[in-house]
């Protein structure tokens, strides 16, 4: 996989490991004064149909279904206030036995307009690979699509961002399908692997 993964035509090579937590904590660290929280959904806090309807309310052309799951910020007063949510989760056994890749879709991220360019967006899209780890998965791979221009935020949460029209390959997937973004929108692919030895 890493040899196909090295050869994929960047726009973006992602930040690492380190300089994203780094830029999560820069980030989180005056949100979480003010009394942000970010918690997993479906949870108590945060009903799946609240997301829904919020992500329909933040992007044109979201459904408004509500077997959703991912991250959601809620502001001081249990507001929701941004979410990234995930899924389908694509789960599949890799070619080493030993190994199980669940490969997962970053399908929406959406931030109300009054909390925008404050970091919301940057910290979801950091936290979210700590959401729902399955036990016997070995490695994930979060993957979506966005515009060109949106490719340096995508790069600050650690995602190479690929050159427009380029599939994420199968094989990087562990499905042997490979995922082309048809969305004239969204050209580029972005793509973060997670592995439990990182």
């Amino acid at each position: 996989m890493d040899a196909i993964y090295d050869t994929l035509p960047l726009l973006r090579k992602g930040w690492g490991a380190q300089k994203m937590r780094e830029e999560q904590i820069r980030l989180a660290t005056p949100l979480v004064a003010q009394g942000v929280q970010f918690v997993g959904f479906p949870s108590a806090e945060v009903e799946a149909t609240a997301v829904a309807t919020f992500n329909a309310e933040m992007i044109t052309g979201s459904t408004a279904e509500d077997n959703l799951q991912g991250v959601a910020a809620l502001d001081s007063n249990g507001t929701l206030i941004g979410a990234v949510t995930l899924g389908p989760l694509i789960s599949s056994p890799d070619h080493s036995p030993s190994e199980k890749t669940l490969a997962v879709l970053v399908r929406y991220l959406a931030v109300a307009p009054d909390w925008r360019h404050h970091g919301i967006g940057t910290v979801l899209l950091c936290i979210m690979d700590q959401h729902g780890v399955p036990g016997d998965v070995t490695r994930r791979v979060f993957f979506g699509g966005c515009a060109p221009e949106e490719a340096r935020f995508y790069q600050r949460a650690g995602f190479d961002v690929l050159q427009p029209g380029t599939p994420v390959p199968g094989e990087v997937l562990g499905s042997g399908v490979d995922f082309a973004n048809i969305n004239a929108e969204y050209p580029c692919c972005f793509i973060r692997p997670w592995s439990q030895q990182a």
